[in-house]
């Protein structure tokens, strides 16, 4: 005992209870139907019921597998439904069942008689009621060998079952038939052949491998047949990429011996939305491990890794461990613990698998990017150029006007091309244009909120008119020209008539740039007519987008981009002219040739990330679901902005 102040503190224990009478309590449930029609609520989809039934039939057909490891005559199980009356059936040609069996299925829920069958997977005696999750009735046929076809409707409102009675022959000599009508109508609209086709695909993947085994969707319209299709396997063979395969020993528990858990998993070059890696129980599908829950608090990546459309495969843990009530996660138990870390030390490895596949890919999607910017500068330098050859060109001409009319005493000076206005303060002209640069990216969240920037057009009006020179003195200028042009020698004809090598322009290129022995980590080079932007610089990793590891070409990375190269262009354009303008020359070159840059980007982002799509197909884009919570809604600060406003 525990002495508390003036108090004995007593440890606790259960109360004695003393009852006069031994019999035990029967446990009453006043409406079991209501009770039935609130445990079928946890079902979320048609398709997991219809797989219920399914699984049902095979279920039967394992019987018939299990002794020879194949089926000694085709099975075939139809999912059937008719638009017309609204009813799906599923109908196979497997054992059937007997009177007495079909009662026990009704009677006595919660005592399957599959529990403890290792092969088998009913173990709770619940699937034939799920249906009341969706529809109104259920009804039930079968046929064995040695009896006559029998059935039963079973009702959602109503507990009370008739007894099974004597029905027509239904197609097959033995067999098993569940018709469901009377579906509501949000449950409905779920049912078509593609849903039904896939789901089964991979709810039952590992079966559809084998001999003898076919599984067919159908739609139907009363009595005709209006689609059909047999669903097949996934081959993992086909798929390009690195394989893991491990086969993984869980000891077992008590009396239970040691069980096998097959991992077969493929890094693949590309996505499949429809066989990232899932949990299967005896050949049939749990759930994908990205949304398994118990697993996920165990896992160091959680759905970084494993719901990655790059990750696909299975992890088939046998009979180690058993599934909820509802088939989408695990029970409780050591073996799970125990599978679950052997799983969390696979993640390196399947990480650095997926890392080498995704770098590799990243190097393609940039250099696509290089591309599309090179080739936006090398035609932006062309327009530049061809604007100062104009102006040199009018300018020539003004000063033949002027000599003519001799309205000028100091011709050339008058004349004389328009000098930058140099800062005399400012001797370093690249700290200056870096200072620039840093400045604007200052600012540039004021930059993003305001309104997109238009293409940008030299007006006429701002260029030296030429609409004063007659057509007389132009051709004087050209005939002058001709009679000055030397005469060239037979070798300087030749050597004319030689192809010149074609000149690429300006290059861009993504290379990583490490920081200098002073820690800086400038954010471009430029170097012989190219220049490298480092994609090591955190304002470059920021602002290039990435799920799941892949590239995402945004309109914000397209003003960053902008006006890097715009700082490097122009400065080089300034050292081969040497030429040191103030910082206010500076800023309206920067703006206005990154203004021109972004302009051609938006243009061409939209497809140019279509075509990075073909490298890495993005199926998942409108499908982020779970697996991005951790993202935000919006994929840029400025796309955020301008829903808000």
């Amino acid at each position: 005992m525990l002495v508390c102040g003036q108090h004995l503190c007593r440890p606790l224990s259960a109360p004695r209870l003393y009852s006069q009478h031994s019999k035990p309590l029967n446990l009453q449930i006043s409406n079991p139907a209501i009770l039935l029609n609130h445990i079928a609520q946890r079902y979320t989809s048609t398709s997991r019921i219809i797989m219920e039934f399914v699984d049902n039939s095979l279920d039967d057909a394992e019987e018939l597998y299990q002794g020879s490891k194949r089926y000694p005559y085709p099975i075939r199980v139809v999912v059937s439904f008719d638009t017309a009356s609204k009813t799906l059936s599923v109908s196979d040609n497997c054992r059937g069942m007997n009177g007495e069996k079909l009662e026990s299925l009704v009677t006595q829920v919660g005592e399957s008689t599959k529990k403890g069958v290792p092969w088998l997977n009913g173990q709770f005696g619940f699937g034939l009621h799920s249906f009341r999750a969706a529809a109104k009735n259920c009804t039930v046929l079968s046929k064995t060998s040695s009896s006559k076809a029998i059935g039963f409707t079973l009702s959602r409102s109503s507990l009370a079952i008739e007894q099974p009675e004597e029905v027509e022959e239904f197609g097959s000599d033995t067999g098993t038939k569940v018709v469901l009508s009377g579906f509501d109508k949000h449950w409905w609209k779920d049912i078509n052949s593609e849903n039904l086709s896939n789901e089964i695909e991979q709810h039952f993947e590992r079966l559809l491998a084998r001999e003898n085994l076919s599984i067919v969707v159908e739609e139907r319209v009363k009595d005709a047949v209006v689609t059909s299709h047999q669903c097949k396997p996934f081959d993992y063979d086909s798929v390009e990429g690195t394989r893991v395969v491990e086969t993984l020993s869980i000891k077992g528990e008590g009396k239970k011996p040691a069980s096998s858990v097959t991992v077969d998993m493929v890094v693949a070059q590309s996505d499949s939305q429809s066989h990232k890696v899932r949990f299967f129980s005896k050949g049939r599908r749990i759930n994908e491990v990205s949304h398994i829950p118990s697993f996920l608090k165990f896992s160091s990546y959680k759905r970084t890794l494993w719901g990655h459309p790059q990750l696909l495969g299975v992890i088939d843990v046998g009979d180690a461990l058993e599934p909820v009530i509802t088939r989408d996660d695990f029970q409780r138990s050591p073996m799970r613990t125990e599978l679950y870390q052997r799983l969390v030390d696979l993640e390196g490895k399947l990480n650095t698998e997926l890392n080498k596949v995704l770098e590799k890919q990243r190097v393609e999607s940039l250099s696509k990017l290089e591309g599309v910017l090179s080739s936006v500068l090398t035609r932006i330098d062309k327009e530049d150029q061809q604007v100062v050859r104009k102006e040199k060109r009018e300018h020539r001409l003004r000063i033949r006007e002027a000599l003519q009319t001799h309205e000028a005493q100091n011709v050339d000076e008058f004349f004389a091309p328009p000098k930058i206005n140099n800062n005399n303060d400012n001797n370093d002209n690249n700290d200056t244009v870096t200072h620039v640069v840093d400045a604007v990216l200052a600012t540039e969240a004021d930059l993003l909120l305001s309104p997109r920037p238009p293409i940008l057009v030299v007006p006429s009006s701002s260029l030296p008119s030429s609409s004063t020179t007659d057509k007389t003195t132009e051709q004087k200028i050209t005939d002058e020209t001709k009679k000055e042009k030397p005469r060239t020698t037979e070798v300087e004809e030749e050597k004319r008539k030689e192809p010149k090598p074609a000149k690429l322009g300006y290059q861009v290129h993504f290379v990583a740039i490490p920081a200098g022995e002073n820690g800086y980590i400038p954010r471009a080079h430029f170097v012989e007519d190219v220049i490298h932007i480092n994609t090591v610089h955190p304002d470059f990793t920021t602002r290039l987008k990435s799920r799941r590891g892949r590239p995402k070409f945004t309109e914000r990375l397209g003003a960053y981009l902008a006006l890097i190269i715009s700082a490097r262009y122009h400065e080089e354009k300034y050292a081969q002219k040497d030429q040191n303008p103030s910082r206010e020359v500076i800023y309206e070159d920067l703006m206005s040739t990154m203004n021109r840059i972004e302009t051609a980007l938006r243009r061409r982002l939209p497809s140019l990330q279509r075509s990075i799509d073909k490298i890495l197909p993005e199926h998942f884009q409108q499908n982020e679901e779970e697996d991005e919570d951790e993202e935000d809604e919006y994929d840029d600060e400025d796309e955020f902005e301008e829903t808000r406003l």
